[in-house]
């Protein structure tokens, strides 16, 4: 971007006429076309006319000058770059704010891209240690300012850790859809942003680009997770929206077999996968069976009769020998049924 302190008005705490303040924003780097000062610490500020969004700055030192500037005398090696200084801001050319800083500097041309881009319309170069062979004298033959690129408000991609993206990403796409399991107790996103100066929220928190959120919470149903991408400068922003529905479960946590005081193990041991178990109830002519569902929403049924989880059916008369009972569990959000079998296998009296 174009370097906005070009011929910008200028002051400074104090000059060597004639090498004022504004010939060191007049695009030259000339002996004759430079700012010097006898007092440090020193400075020398540039109003900029309008506020802009600045990522980078330029300082052109006294040993920048050609060698020819002075009938080819001019020493430009490190002794005449000055040693120590600072950029400032201001909003309104009276409260001033550091923003970078340089020192034991050597080199004849210092050139800062800023990290954080910052908002001002006016800059200072504040010198605190002036020139290497002579630390009482500050001299600039350039300061540039650079304006930043533009930002994107867009994401180059988007990401979550369970479940697939409906549609596939594309940066002009704004809303998704994504199902994941009734395990999925939460999930992180990652969103990447199309440039490094954008700023992205996931949910109202502030994530870094390209790298995966704080876990986010997943209630059984639909989901709205929001991510909020803002251009660099305070620019556009845009919104990305995933709906992630999180069914609720088919499955139990607990099967018990009881008749009275009694409890009957099940063949082979509980698990939530395993549908179909034996139990031996010995000569019991009745059992109960308690089934406790993994979420406690779900409708649970037994022989076709409605039983609440983790309570007990009504006794269940049992024959001599096999007697199948079912036990049907519904999920309440997302289709999926699940039935268990438990054969009571009573002896004979």
């Amino acid at each position: 971007m174009s370097n906005v302190a070009l011929g910008k008005n200028t002051y400074c705490s104090e000059r060597i006429e004639p090498f004022n303040s504004g010939k060191a924003v007049d695009g030259q780097v000339s002996a004759q076309s430079r700012w010097l000062c006898k007092t440090v610490p020193g400075w020398l500020a540039v109003d900029l006319g309008a506020p802009y969004w600045i990522n980078r700055w330029v300082i052109k030192h006294m040993g920048a000058i050609p060698c020819s500037a002075i009938n080819g005398r001019w020493n430009s090696g490190p002794d005449y770059n000055m040693v120590a200084y600072k950029l400032q801001k201001s909003s309104d050319n009276s409260n001033w704010f550091d923003v970078d800083s340089v020192t034991d500097n050597l080199s004849s041309i210092t050139d800062r891209s800023l990290t954080n881009p910052f908002q001002a319309r006016y800059l200072r170069v504040l010198v605190t240690k002036g020139l290497r062979s002579n630390i009482g004298l500050a001299a600039i033959a350039e300061v540039e300012a650079y304006e930043m690129p533009p930002s994107s408000q867009y994401l180059r991609a988007l990401a979550i850790s369970s479940g697939v993206l409906t549609p596939s990403f594309s940066k002009n796409t704004y809303a998704y859809t994504a199902n994941v399991t009734y395990d999925t107790a939460s999930i992180t996103v990652t969103a990447t942003g199309e440039d490094s100066y954008s700023a992205i929220t996931v949910n109202g928190n502030p994530v870094t680009s390209g790298q995966p959120s704080a876990p986010i919470d997943l209630a059984v149903g639909t989901n709205t997770i929001t991510v909020h991408v803002t251009a660099g400068a305070g620019g556009a922003a845009q919104n990305y929206t995933i709906t992630v529905t999180r069914p609720s479960s088919s499955y139990l946590t607990n099967l018990v077999v009881k008749s009275g005081k009694n409890t009957y193990p099940l063949n082979p041991p509980f698990s939530r996968t395993i549908l179909q178990y034996t139990s031996d109830v010995g000569a019991a002519g009745s059992v109960t069976i308690t089934p406790t569902a993994e979420d406690t929403y779900a409708n649970i049924k037994v022989n076709g009769v409605v039983v609440a989880s983790g309570s007990p059916s009504a006794q269940i008369t049992l024959n001599t020998g096999d007697n199948p009972i079912t036990v049907l569990i519904s999920s309440v959000t997302g289709e999926g049924t699940t039935t268990y079998t438990v054969n009571a296998r009573r002896a004979s009296s």
